[in-house]
């Protein structure tokens, strides 16, 4: 059986590490710029062929999550409470009635307060399928979806540059020796 250099090599070998490391990495940056091509369409096609009005914060959606820090042992774990906040809008669509969105960015910062107005987007056939429009809800997911990408296609290309096979550089000229 004839091999060419295109198909893997065998496991084990540095050149299967090298190639499973360059493969890795290539997935997870098509994964993270597609996963930012879903964003960037939401927030530009956000307003297109929806209705536009105006939301009251009506409550904030509270989640709580929890770190144990990698401790050895479960006496000994420590655990950090990380609690963030999203905001619940109420809404009245075109047909009058009252409508609910959450806001699908959980911050621990919350910019929204009980009682703030925010603009909606909705869709006139389905108000449920809403979108609060603040930079926080339309464009912070294309900004973090963009800065994972390009820092996994930099480290895509910094582990193809890194792991390159480079001639020996031992001063010496390839080619004919003279004769002594």
């Amino acid at each position: 059986m004839i091999r060419s250099s295109r198909h893997a090599p065998k496991a084990g070998t540095k050149r299967f590490q090298k190639f499973a490391f360059i493969t890795a990495f290539a997935i997870l940056t098509a994964a993270a710029a597609l996963l930012d091509c879903h964003y960037v369409w939401r927030a530009v096609t956000a307003s297109v062929g929806r209705e536009k009005t105006v939301g009251v914060v009506v409550a904030l959606d509270r989640r709580v999550s929890t770190s144990t820090l990698g401790r050895p042992s479960v006496a000994h774990q420590l655990a950090d409470i990380t609690v963030s906040y999203a905001p619940i809008v109420a809404f009245h669509a075109g047909d009058g009635a009252l409508y609910r969105v959450t806001g699908g960015v959980y911050s621990s910062y919350n910019q929204a307060r009980i009682g703030d107005q925010i603009p909606v987007y909705y869709r006139r056939d389905d108000p449920h399928d809403a979108i609060i429009v603040s930079f926080q809800e339309m464009w912070l997911p294309v900004i973090v979806g963009s800065g994972m990408a390009a820092a996994f296609a930099l480290a895509l290309f910094g582990t193809i540059r890194l792991t390159r096979e480079r001639p020996a550089r031992d001063g010496a000229m390839p080619g004919p020796q003279p004769r002594a």
